[in-house]
């Protein structure tokens, strides 16, 4: 199986060295910059281009991850040049019919999962949703995808869309929050290192229960007394201590609904 990257940011980074690791041969990546088409060609050890034009039109499988406005303009340009061959992309916002009109064997690979250059990933252990437009490609791409990862799951357009909305809030929404924290730690000469133990817990009763009942702190206990307390500790920051305050709110009203029940 011969298998091109178009990509070189942190999805396509990763996805690549999976695949090779897999023995999947990663023939060619394509890149619109020489710098990190280079990079990442260099440690897959394989041939890279930055023009679409130069595409090694003898793979089985083109994998676009690039960012979502640029996605259609990717397969525009491609999809002419390698005819009836398998085009994929990897984003959970855009839909399949982004590929209507242009391809022939198309589908999407989605990986659930936050991805940065600099930290390693075991993606043996990820989730990954597939979406084709036949029942054949389905078999073909889930075929293809078991090659990286046993977490195989079919999702159509709007779940997958769901599923990346829900990531951002879980996941990109949570890093900010602790980026706030951060950066409010140090100024008052603190050190986010404190925080990793109780980081470690939390996300460990994440991995083992619901959400829903592993919820602790004032806004749970409807503590307003602390409520208010931490919101006037906030009033040199006025964004965060909007955040705090709706977020608190939010928690609030949450749990209320189930009291009614």
């Amino acid at each position: 199986m011969k298998a091109v990257i178009i990509g070189a940011g942190n999805v396509g980074t990763h996805l690549a060295i999976a695949l090779k690791n897999e023995g999947v041969q990663v023939v060619q990546v394509v890149s619109r910059t020489m710098k990190s088409a280079l990079e990442l060609a260099s440690r897959i050890e394989c041939s890279f281009t930055t023009e679409m034009d130069n595409i090694n039109t003898t793979a089985d499988m083109y994998i676009i991850s690039v960012s979502d406005r640029a996605i259609q303009q990717v397969i525009r340009q491609l999809c002419p040049l390698i005819g009836n061959k398998f085009v994929v992309h990897t984003s959970g916002s855009v839909g399949i019919d982004v590929f209507y009109d242009y391809a022939i064997n198309y589908g999407v690979v989605y990986p659930l999962q936050t991805f940065s250059k600099f930290k390693e990933i075991n993606y043996s252990e990820i989730p990954i949703f597939i979406e084709s437009n036949t029942n054949e490609n389905i078999i073909h791409l889930t075929d293809f995808v078991r090659k990286i990862s046993p977490h195989v799951h079919v999702a159509n357009s709007e779940q997958r869309a769901y599923l990346h909305l829900c990531a951002v809030i879980a996941c990109n929404f949570t890093n900010h929050l602790n980026a706030l924290a951060e950066m409010l730690l140090l100024k008052k000469d603190l050190k986010y290192e404190a925080f990793r133990p109780l980081l470690r817990e939390t996300f460990e009763k994440l991995s083992k229960y619901s959400p829903r009942i592993s919820q602790t702190g004032p806004a749970m206990r409807k503590d307003m007394f602390i409520i208010e307390k931490h919101i006037e500790l906030l009033n040199d920051y006025p964004e965060i201590q909007k955040i705090y305050g709706e977020m608190s709110q939010s928690i609030i009203d949450f749990y209320a609904k189930d009291e009614k029940q």
